[in-house]
């Protein structure tokens, strides 16, 4: 890896998002987390990434400035997901599957979950003064539990083979730090990602992150703050902001 990304390494942490908010004065712009184990791994809102094992990649990103407003930051999700995206189809031989986005920020490949994505941001009067980016990549796991194994697979399951996590770590940390400037361009990200979406068009079942509520109908678009837009089975679009979404077909 380039000299310039500071790599620390772990065999074991309850989260490597909250390992780098805890310490993020001590460490540099560019700097790397990653543990061999999570105990205590989080996803989007309530949600615990499951990570109890060293088949898997769970790393964190901390950069710092330059300062973004709110409005660049609303795509820095989406462009995650596409840098994640394009490493893992651009590695033999999984460039012959297509990894899809699941709205907000899940990586799909045969509608099953194989990466999540959490992006969090320390603000000073509306601008960012640093960002926390945690990626939880399914690898060389081969067996799940009951309650999750039809909706999760890894790239081992997929292609049979073993795969090097470090230099998969590798290859996303340069993308990311090469690419980062991007967020300044969230139109173009927005127009990307949906190009690279597995959702739109797709018949569903939404349920609100606040509720319990079920919501049945078709997603038809997202919009430029991020906002996923149904058809519900009365002809009404909807806009919603966080969320789950599970494929009817």
């Amino acid at each position: 890896m380039k000299s310039d990304i500071n790599l620390r390494h772990f065999y074991e942490l309850d989260s490597t998002n909250s390992y780098l908010k805890s310490h993020m004065n001590e460490f540099p712009h560019k700097t790397i987390v990653v543990a061999d184990q999570q105990t205590n791994g989080r996803g989007r809102g309530s949600n615990r990434w499951l990570s109890s094992n060293t088949n898997n990649l769970y790393m964190s990103i901390l950069l710092k400035g330059p300062n973004l407003t709110a409005h660049h930051l609303s795509g820095l999700t989406e462009f995650l997901a596409l840098i994640a995206a394009d490493t893992i189809d651009h590695i033999d031989p999984l460039s012959i599957f297509k990894t899809q986005i699941k709205w907000p920020n899940d990586l799909m490949i045969d509608d099953k979950k194989i990466c999540g994505i959490l992006t969090e941001s320390g603000n000073l009067e509306n601008q960012v003064k640093r960002f926390y980016i945690g990626i939880g990549l399914n690898v060389n796991q081969e067996k799940f539990t009951d309650d999750i194994k039809n909706n999760v697979t890894s790239l081992k399951n997929i292609t049979g083979i073993n795969f090097d996590r470090y230099e998969l770590l590798y290859k996303l940390a340069e993308k990311i730090v090469l690419y980062k400037d991007a967020v300044y361009l969230p139109d173009r990200i927005l127009y990307l990602w949906k190009l690279h979406s597995g959702f739109i068009g797709r018949v569903m079942r939404f349920r609100q992150t606040s509720g319990t509520e079920i919501i049945l109908g078709k997603a038809i678009d997202v919009s430029d703050d991020g906002a996923l837009i149904i058809e519900n089975v009365k002809g009404e679009k909807v806009s919603h902001y966080s969320g789950e979404i599970s494929f009817i077909f």
